[in-house]
């Protein structure tokens, strides 16, 4: 019996070898994850005790005990992100783009090729919504969730809201001393405020992310300027300390009374649901946070088989599946994911309208 390319277990497989669209803020900021054989997701948020010292003891005392830390538990569950592709026949009688224009090629060859590049496809369409979710995140502490019922971008939907602090309002806000294109000496002071605000709390801070015109005004600040050692100034392409996905740069690596930190300009964008075309990391808009302050749970799938006509769950970041409409010759591939960006901490990320 030969190999079935729709085959959920197959195409799995196939899934699990495509590497992932490179993204700045997903893969830096929340690259680790946790995968959930159940559609909700469980977050323990560790409780602040602050950096709390070892107490001196009698030396016939032995010891004295000290609180564990506690948790608060949250449960979440993740709205499914399903992209699809649809494949006729009329797909399979022409040529494909990149295809030799008389190449030959049979149409079960083209099938198998149409299947990868859908599944690459639709990977990188759910690559860009996790980077949507982990700027939100970022900027937020929170994010919204459009769950359509119809096509996407039209129709009905339904909103979600899934926020990570207590209260009505984000608490992890800074308000510059002024703004950053008008004061010579704000951008210094307030970077350091920035960092002070976690730091406290024993929370690390070392990169701070800018929108593409706050990268403009900082790297026209002569009082910056000075301040930077010339080997470390990065400008452009000329120096790549690390590689960085598309649309991040590092400015500038500082020390801002006593912290290191990083200064990445980040311009990527992308197209929301009504078709407008949005930065990551808005206008005026900056975050100091650091590597590894969040992760990605992912909540599993469950779909019916068609073969055995019995349900079946899936735990993974993404799970593919095909329906067939025998009468219009036509399949349909679709990915499935229940994706959850989150931090690690409350407020381990600060954020701040400098513009």
């Amino acid at each position: 019996m030969g190999l079935n390319l729709y085959d959920t277990h197959a195409m799995l497989a196939a899934v699990e070898v495509i590497p992932p669209k490179a993204t700045f803020l997903r893969d830096r900021y929340f690259n680790n994850t946790d995968i959930f054989n159940s559609q909700d997701v469980t977050i323990d948020f560790v409780d602040e005790q602050g950096n709390r010292l070892a107490p001196f003891v009698l030396p016939t005392k032995g010891g004295v005990p000290v609180a564990r830390e506690g948790f608060e538990t949250e449960i979440f569950t993740p709205a499914l992100v399903a992209p699809e592709r649809v494949l006729t026949v009329e797909d399979l009688l022409h040529r494909q783009a990149g295809e030799a224009l008389f190449s030959g090629e049979q149409a079960a060859s083209r099938e198998a090729n149409y299947l990868r590049r859908d599944i690459e496809a639709l990977n990188g369409l759910i690559d860009n919504r996790e980077e949507s979710m982990a700027a939100k995140v970022l900027l937020n502490n929170a994010y919204t969730m459009k769950q359509w019922g119809d096509k996407y971008g039209s129709g009905e939907y339904v909103e979600r809201e899934i926020k990570f602090y207590q209260g009505a309002s984000n608490p992890a806000v800074y308000t510059p001393s002024a703004p950053w294109s008008t004061s010579s000496n704000a951008i210094i002071s307030d970077i350091a405020a920035m960092a002070e605000i976690n730091l406290k709390r024993g929370v690390p801070m070392t990169d701070l992310i800018v929108a593409g015109d706050v990268a403009d005004v900082i790297l026209a600040n002569d009082n910056f300027l000075k301040l930077l050692d010339n080997r470390r100034y990065i400008l452009a392409d000329e120096v790549r300390p690390q590689a960085l996905a598309n649309g991040a740069t590092l400015i500038a690596v500082i020390n801002v009374k006593g912290h290191m930190v990083n200064i990445f300009s980040y311009t990527a964008e992308y197209t929301d649901e009504d078709g407008v075309v949005k930065a990551y990391i808005p206008s005026g808009k900056v975050v100091m946070t650091a590597p590894g302050m969040g992760k990605i749970a992912y909540g599993s799938i469950t779909q019916l088989n068609p073969d055995t006509r019995s349900f079946e769950t899936f735990a993974g970041k993404r799970v593919p599946k095909v329906t067939a409409d025998e009468h219009a010759n036509v399949r349909t591939l679709t990915m499935q994911s229940r994706p959850l960006v989150m931090p690690n901490v409350r407020n381990a990320a600060i954020t701040a309208t400098v513009l």
